[in-house]
């Protein structure tokens, strides 16, 4: 069940076009194992100029 979870909420956020979220595998007794979490704010050290 976890799979059809994970993969639906992958394609709402997807559909949403909601980039700034990811759907994450989390498992856990006595509750849902998919959890959504904010993405880090990518590095501006990180960024690379073309």
């Amino acid at each position: 069940m976890r799979g059809i979870n994970h993969a639906f909420l992958c394609g709402l956020l997807e559909g949403l076009r909601a980039d700034t979220v990811d759907a994450l595998l989390v498992p856990r007794t006595g509750g849902c194992c998919v959890a959504l979490h904010a993405r880090r704010s990518p590095d501006p050290s990180d960024w690379h100029r073309t």
